[in-house]
């Protein structure tokens, strides 16, 4: 005779086991990235730097007094997804409106280059390897 209370417990164990095949992070696998962005030869603080995919997540860093970055997908410093990527890179400042300084919403002004912020004009690439040193230099021009 079978032991409806362990019939049960079996039950329950096979469904959770089925329930959690899926379970952990149910993120892609990701490899440490780092770089450095000049401007003009010197060290550009305070960049944003984005790593956008054809499809996947995006990886972004900002870079520190010495143009250096470490990239992020899902937490700090977790890298990036292996992959080719476009590379976008910008900086901006707030800037009060002169058409209305009391705009309680100050504007942005870009202090490189548009284009390296442009997804279709940047020209930057890099591809993210797995088992592989993922230091990448963008040394940005006029």
């Amino acid at each position: 005779m079978v032991n409806c209370s362990s019939a049960l417990r079996v039950i329950v164990g096979v469904a959770m086991l089925a329930a959690c095949s899926g379970c952990g992070t149910g993120r892609p696998a990701t490899v440490a990235v780092t770089g450095t962005v000049t401007y003009q030869g010197r060290p550009v603080e305070g960049a944003d730097v984005r790593f956008m995919g054809k499809s996947g997540p995006i990886a972004t860093g900002t870079t520190d007094a010495q143009g250096r970055f470490t990239l992020r997908t899902f937490a700090a410093g977790d890298g990036a997804v292996p992959g080719e990527y476009t590379v976008l890179i910008s900086k901006t400042e707030k800037v009060i409106d002169p058409r209305n300084p009391d705009n309680p919403y100050p504007l942005s002004r870009n202090l490189l280059p548009e284009r390296y912020g442009n997804p279709v004009a940047s020209g930057l690439t890099a591809t993210v390897k797995s088992g592989e040193k993922n230091d990448f230099t963008f040394p940005l021009t006029d």
